[in-house]
C-alpha cells in the first residue's frame, strides 16, 4: 500500500537518527576546532612551542630540574589563570585550563622519558591528577571537549610511561578505575563521545596486550577484568544522548 507524506517522513526521521547519533558523539571535538576563538587557540599553541623551546634550548648554565620546575610551574599558573578568566570569559578560560594541564602533563612525562629526572611512580601520580582535575573541571563547567582530552590523557598514561615489564592486573585495575569514573559521569552527563572513546581506549589498550602477552595462564587474572568491563562497556553505549 502507499504510504502518505506524513507516514514517509516519519520513516526517513527514523532511518536517519542513528547517523545523527554517531555524528554528534564528536561533534564537541570538530566544533571547537573549528569554531570559537581562533586567535586565541594559535597563540597557545604558540605559547606551548615557547615553552619547549625555553626546556631545551634557553639557560644551558641553568640546572635541568630548574628549567623543568619553571615549565611545570607555568602550567599551574596558566591552570589558575583560565580559574579566574572563566567567570568572565568562558571559552578563554577553559582553553587556559586545559593549555596549564596539558603543559603539566607532558613536562612530567618528558621528565621520565627524555632526561630520566623523575621517577615513574612519582609521573604517574601527576598525570593521573592532572586528568583526575580536567575531569572534574569539566563536570563542573559542562565542557565535554575537556572531559574528551582529560580521558585521552588518562588512557595514554599507563602506555607512555611503561618499560614494558609492568605488571597487568595492576593496568587493568587502573582501566576499571577508569571508566567507572566514566561511567559515573555517563549517569550526569549525556557525552556519549566520552562514552565511545572509554570504550575504544580500552579495548585498543587490552588487545594490544592481550596480542603481545597473554598465555592461559593469565586466564584466572584477566577473566574477572573482562567481566566487569561488560556491563561497564554496556552503561557507555547505551545510555541516553
Amino acid at each position: 500500500t502507499a504510504q502518505s507524506p506524513a507516514d514517509q517522513s516519519a520513516q526517513r526521521r527514523r532511518v536517519a537518527r542513528p547517523a545523527e547519533r554517531e555524528e554528534s558523539a564528536f561533534a564537541p571535538l570538530i566544533d571547537w576546532l573549528m569554531h570559537g576563538n581562533l586567535l586565541l587557540k594559535t597563540g597557545v599553541v604558540v605559547l606551548f612551542f615557547g615553552l619547549a623551546f625555553l626546556l631545551r634550548y634557553v639557560g644551558s648554565h641553568l640546572p635541568l630540574w630548574f628549567k623543568y620546575l619553571a615549565v611545570f610551574g607555568a602550567g599551574i599558573a596558566a591552570a589558575l589563570a583560565g580559574e579566574k578568566l572563566h567567570t568572565k570569559n568562558r571559552e578563554y578560560g577553559l582553553v587556559l585550563q586545559g593549555f596549564g594541564f596539558g603543559v603539566m602533563y607532558l613536562t612530567a612525562l618528558a621528565a621520565l622519558k627524555l632526561h630520566r629526572i623523575a621517577p615513574a611512580p612519582l609521573v604517574f601520580a601527576v598525570m593521573l591528577g592532572a586528568v583526575a582535575a580536567m575531569a572534574a573541571l569539566a563536570v563542573r563547567r559542562d565542557a565535554q571537549i575537556m572531559a574528551q582530552f582529560a580521558l585521552a590523557g588518562g588512557l595514554a598514561a599507563p602506555v607512555l610511561i611503561s618499560d614494558g615489564s609492568g605488571n597487568h592486573v595492576v593496568l587493568f585495575a587502573y582501566l576499571a578505575l577508569l571508566n567507572t569514573a566514566v561511567a559515573w559521569i555517563a549517569w550526569h552527563k549525556a557525552w556519549r563521545g566520552l562514552n565511545i572513546t572509554g570504550f575504544a581506549g580500552t579495548f585498543a589498550i587490552a588487545l594490544s596486550w592481550g596480542l603481545r602477552d597473554y598465555t592461559a595462564a593469565h586466564f584466572a587474572t584477566t577473566e574477572p577484568f573482562l567481566l566487569y568491563h561488560w556491563p561497564v562497556s554496556y552503561t557507555h553505549l547505551t545510555l541516553p544522548t
